[in-house]
């Protein structure tokens, strides 16, 4: 099922898994491109609805005018679908992905994620990882009352890190989200020599999809990835 950019403002309607499932049937018994699904093909376009019914939705990447954001607007640019960030400050954080990538000599040269793939003949990554955020806790600070209140400093409340994590909703970040723990699934592309619409080099993809844990683990293991 093809995404359509038009249609990313309207979340899309839910359906039970039993709805899915028939849907699959269905879609095994269809001739697509001449071809009938296989029951991978099949299951794959049922994981496809799943996602676009439950994921949150980011991409970026370079585009004609006509499919801008607004009227006039081409070139890198950022859609969001169900995410509850504004788009004018949104970050796709590619940081955890280019710790867990780059190597040390990578760091110590300062090279970008898309050199350091380059030099290794890599086209695209794919990043999963659960969404968690830092516990922090207040800390009662006793002020110092000084000699005869020279040097007196008051008492004070300091936020610390507690070194621990925590779970993120998928609710939280996502728009009729579950309240079950969300998983982010992240996909990078940008090889070499890829063009964007006018012919300039430099194009490319990224995509995060905010999914519940026990259906990421899903897309996961049907994808292979």
């Amino acid at each position: 099922m093809p995404i359509k950019f038009k249609d990313w403002d309207q979340p899309p309607a839910g359906a039970p898994d039993a709805k899915l499932q028939k849907r699959a049937a269905e879609l095994a018994k269809m001739n697509i491109g001449g071809s009938k699904l296989n029951p991978q093909e099949a299951q794959r376009e049922k994981i496809a609805e799943i996602v676009l019914r439950e994921a949150g939705i980011g991409l970026h990447l370079s585009l004609r005018q006509e499919h801008g954001l607004q009227a006039y607007q081409s070139g890198f640019q950022t859609f969001l679908s169900r995410l509850q960030y504004d788009p004018k400050i949104y970050s796709f954080n590619l940081g955890a992905m280019e710790g867990r990538f780059l190597s040390q000599d990578d760091l110590a040269s300062g090279r970008r994620l898309d050199e350091a793939l380059r030099a290794r003949n890599i086209a695209e990554l794919i990043d999963i990882a659960p969404m968690q955020e830092e516990i922090f806790e207040k800390v009662h600070i006793a002020g110092k009352k000084g000699f005869m209140g020279i040097g007196a400093t008051p008492n004070k409340i300091e936020q610390r890190s507690t070194g621990q994590f925590k779970d993120i909703l998928h609710s939280q970040l996502v728009t009729l989200g579950k309240d079950e723990p969300a998983t982010r699934i992240l996909y990078y592309c940008h090889p070499r020599d890829w063009q964007d619409y006018s012919a300039r080099g430099g194009q490319m993809l990224i995509m995060e999809m905010i999914l519940p844990r026990t259906i990421a683990k899903e897309v996961i293991e049907t994808l292979q990835i």
